[in-house]
């Protein structure tokens, strides 16, 4: 595996029908996100000259699969971070293209740079183009960068942490045992019990740590199905009112073994 596009590729080839990522408002298979993802990228490569990276500012998404099908790294950037953390990240980034929707680009409307902005929905009509996008795609090694972190600039200027693809293959390849099968400690005893489906990540997680990027990669090598924030919201409800409900009643039990003792 040269790229993390490997790990997707793998996937889509694999479980085509099965659900990769999902929200309140849209739901997409690892066929329907791939075509996706190769309309985006060849719109992209048609658009672009330049190799910098492609920034991603959008609600937690899978819009950065575009980038990395283009052969650029890509960075996530938070929706809901201020006009002045996002003047600072493009002035140090230069990036050679930001992708967004149509409500957040009115945002970068008035800052300055030589980006190109557009929006996904836009770059997905595009019809894809497999010669460019095989071409794209030969250029990269596992040393290049995948994505790039900025971090939270709270001493100063953002900062941006380069992750190779390697970095992200190898964590990938380490997490993937603990991604079959979740584990927790119940009364003093370690059982293997899956908290919630295996194959179901949630992406609430700020997606700009790299801890988060690496979890949806892991779960790449599990055909994983990455949940929205809106949809983690409701799954994340319900595992609370599963919790609560066992502890009350374990302590219903708890309560009638000590009447009968003292009975």
């Amino acid at each position: 595996m040269n790229s993390a596009v490997c790990l997707l590729e793998r996937s889509f080839g694999l479980y085509p029908n099965n659900t990769a990522v999902s929200d309140a408002a849209v739901s997409y298979t690892y066929a329907e996100l791939r075509e996706r993802a190769r309309r985006a990228a060849s719109a992209l490569i048609g658009e672009l000259s330049s190799r910098a990276p492609v920034m991603v500012y959008l609600p937690k998404s899978a819009g950065f699969c575009a980038a990395m099908y283009s052969g650029r790294p890509y960075v996530p950037t938070d929706a809901a971070a201020p006009r002045g953390r996002l003047e600072k990240i493009i002035a140090n980034l230069a990036p050679s293209a930001i992708i967004t929707n149509a409500d957040l680009a009115k945002n970068l409307e008035g800052i300055p740079g030589e980006h190109k902005v557009f929006t996904l929905d836009a770059l997905a009509a595009h019809e894809a183009d497999g010669a460019a996008i095989s071409s794209a795609l030969k250029t990269v090694t596992d040393s290049d960068p995948i994505y790039i972190m900025y971090t939270s600039g709270s001493t100063g200027t953002p900062k941006g942490v380069t992750i190779p693809h390697r970095g992200v293959l190898l964590f990938a390849r380490w997490a993937e045992p603990g991604a079959a099968l979740l584990r927790r400690v119940r009364h003093g005893r370690l059982r293997r019990d899956a908290l919630r489906r295996a194959s179901d990540i949630d992406a609430r997680g700020p997606v700009p740590f790299p801890q988060q990027a690496a979890r949806v990669f892991a779960r790449q090598r599990r055909h994983a199905h990455l949940l929205g924030a809106d949809r983690h919201d409701k799954h994340r409800k319900l595992r609370r009112a599963r919790r609560r409900g066992t502890a009350r009643a374990e302590n219903r039990r708890l309560r009638r073994r000590g009447h009968a003792q003292q009975a």
